[in-house]
């Protein structure tokens, strides 16, 4: 895996030297000085540069030659790339008459990449799949094109204004070189990040906190041709449109051999590498279900697989909600008897709370982080992990979209829409029947959440502003941006709690924002230290898999979550597979945290800047509180980290 960043003046007429470019190479360079970076390398050409910090997560990766600059084909190529299916793609590429079949299957990935580009173009993507980000200039035709993978698992950005572009992994290179006029903190961002208190920033998908600096979005491509100065744009155009493919029909036993056929796959391409792996543990279906599948395909290659769980200080006294499980070692104990070549260690990253590491975790990801609370024990498990030498690090974070979807609720409102009154009355009495709930709560319940997703979609449900700040963020800039607007349209986009359509779902699995959110946090601390973050619950085939399963295959007589319950009952230890009720909680002890570790941080004086975008006596009040309660937690820390990027950054 690497990093990648560059710059191109795409003007007619170029004026610039070879020692410009250097410099500018230099001053984009720095940023990634404090990533665990295995070898840099640069590349020179008229127009520009093209650079690479590539990280070693396989002996292949050591043979990578990155950047390309090809003259004889008249291209430029960098990438940041792992690819999955490349049996599949050799064969295509040998078809094609790529290579030869021994430089193929001994070549690092970027070489494949760009030899699939060599052969299809821009539509290469059509044939690569994996985890990438991948820039070309083409010489001849003074074209730039730059690529996100379908999924959106890497994050790369980008700049274009009268004619020259930057762009880079990380964002502060792009921001320490652009031109200072179009230098600036995004107000529309940071007012959508900051509208609730939720771990979710992004509300508008290829924003970046800053001005004129734009994420590509997942399955989609940049694409800017040259000519004259403010003439000259980017535009962005997607390539990847699952959301097209038909429905299967197949036979009851078919849905599960494809499934398994598909998920062991996506494991497998993701610990396809001769280094040490790693992944979290926790007692939950997804998370069980990739570090089950990894362990027993290491076991059978005489291999460990690194395990590590976050649990709450022993000193905390649980206070969540029924249900709720905040130390989740007793599921995880199951994982690992089932699998013995798990080396695991529990992890109560002790001493550290949002407070501690927020300053930290600002400057690694480049935003004002939201998710503190996941972020600090996720960061000190990575630390950790590549300090056992590992390079891949599992996690199973999409699988409750994808995976472990599945609700008894989701199928009776998709058969009822489709007008299957008594195929709708059947589930739910199955369910009813499994888990001893009455007939009369079953009909309340139902009842209840139609009524909901009705006024939904009439535009008469206001339950989108219960979670919307009211009281922190100045709102005339909530009013300014359209938040409440934008806020409702999500909720209507993604259904009202379980009632969600296909179409929904759909909506759910393909959110751009969701994915931007995401790939900030597993590319940006992967890349701090030294990981390639995998998760085969949110590879391509499965997503394509989930949105042309037929609804059945989700919930069925009583079982919810049914891919992983029913066909991963090998996999996934009965006492987790089979679990109802318990839910695990991660981090359940931040509130704990922030009122022994780091308190000091509250008496520091917040930037001006800060008021510009929060009412300032409300927010001093709640900072000055003697003890930080769980309800004011979430909105300390956010408001917190955003003083940290503000200062940092404004």
């Amino acid at each position: 895996m690497s990093a990648i960043w560059g710059y191109v003046d795409l003007n007619r007429s170029v004026n610039s030297k070879k020692d410009d470019y250097e410099q500018m190479a230099s001053e984009m360079k720095k940023p990634y000085e404090k990533c665990v970076i295995d070898r840099f390398s640069e590349g020179f050409f008229d127009r520009g540069f093209f650079a690479c910090g590539i990280q070693y997560f396989s002996s292949r990766a050591k043979r990578e030659e990155l950047p390309l600059i090809d003259r004889e084909n008249g291209f430029v190529f960098t990438a940041d790339v792992v690819l999955n299916g490349k049996k599949e793609l050799i064969e295509e590429l040998l078809e094609s008459g790529a290579a030869s079949r021994e430089e193929l299957e001994n070549a690092p990935d970027g070489f494949l990449a760009y030899k699939s580009w060599l052969i299809w173009k821009k539509n290469f993507v059509d044939h690569i799949i994996g985890s990438f980000a991948i820039a070309v200039y083409d010489m001849e035709k003074n074209e730039f094109y730059l690529f996100a993978d379908h999924t959106g698992t890497r994050c790369v950005n980008y700049f274009c204004r009268d004619g020259k572009v930057l762009f880079s992994t990380l964002t502060t290179p792009i921001t320490d070189v652009m031109p200072r006029q179009y230098y600036g903190i995004n107000e529309k961002w940071i007012v959508a990040s900051q509208a609730d208190n939720s771990p979710q920033m992004i509300y508008f998908p290829g924003e970046t906190p800053f001005n004129n600096v734009y994420q590509v979005n997942m399955g989609s491509y940049v694409f800017a041709k040259g000519g004259d100065g403010k003439k000259i744009s980017a535009s962005e155009k997607m390539y990847w449109h699952p959301e097209r493919l038909p429905k299967l029909k197949l036979k009851d036993d078919e849905y599960r051999d494809l499934f398994r056929k598909i998920f062991f796959e996506c494991v497998s391409d993701a610990i396809d590498t001769d280094v040490e792996i790693s992944a979290t543990i926790s007692s939950g279906l997804d998370s069980t279900s990739v570090a089950g599948v990894a362990a027993k395909m290491l076991g059978e290659q005489g291999r460990k697989l690194y395990g590590f769980t976050a649990v709450p200080l022993s000193e905390y006294v649980n206070d969540c909600e029924r249900g709720r499980i905040p130390d989740e070692s007793e599921g995880v104990k199951l994982v690992l008897d089932k699998y013995p070549n798990i080396e695991h260690e529990f992890d109560a990253y002790e001493g550290k709370s949002g407070l501690t590491e927020a300053d930290r975790l600002v400057n690694i990801l480049e935003v004002p982080v939201t998710a503190l609370c996941n972020s600090i024990w996720i960061d000190d498990i990575m630390g950790r992990a590549a300090g056992k030498g590992c390079k891949v690090f599992l996690i199973g974070q999409s699988g409750n979209g994808t995976i472990s979807s599945g609700h008894v609720l989701t199928r009776v409102y998709q058969e009822l829409i489709h007008g299957n009154i008594l195929e709708a009355k059947r589930q739910l009495a199955a369910y009813g029947a499994k888990h001893g709930i009455s007939r009369k709560e079953l009909f309340r319940v139902t009842m209840q959440e139609l009524k909901g997703k009705t006024l939904t979609d009439m535009g008469l449900n206001k339950e989108y502003l219960s979670y919307m700040d009211a009281e922190y963020v100045r709102q005339e800039l909530i009013e300014k941006y359209g938040i409440r607007k934008l806020f409702k349209k999500r909720e209507q986009s993604f259904g009202y709690m379980f009632m969600a359509s296909e179409k929904n779902r759909d909506n759910d699995v393909l959110d751009k924002a969701t994915a931007q959110n995401k790939n900030i946090y597993n590319t940006k601390l992967g890349l701090y230290h030294g990981l390639i973050v995998k998760d085969p619950t949110d590879d391509k085939r499965i997503l394509e898999l989930i949105l042309t399963l037929p609804r059945s295959e989700f919930y069925k007589d009583g079982v919810d979550r049914r891919l992983v319950r029913a066909y991963l009952d090998d996999v996934v230890p009965d006492g987790i597979r089979l679990e109802y009720i318990k839910r695990g909680i991660q981090g359940a002890d931040c509130s704990y945290r922030v009122n022994h570790f780091g308190k000091e941080k509250l008496k520091t004086k917040p930037t001006e800047l800060l008021w510009n975008y929060v009412e300032k006596d409300n927010v001093i009040k709640l900072l000055g509180k003697d003890r930080i309660e769980s309800e004011d937690m979430y909105d300390v820390l956010r408001f917190l980290a955003l003083d940290h990027f503000l200062t940092e950054k404004g």
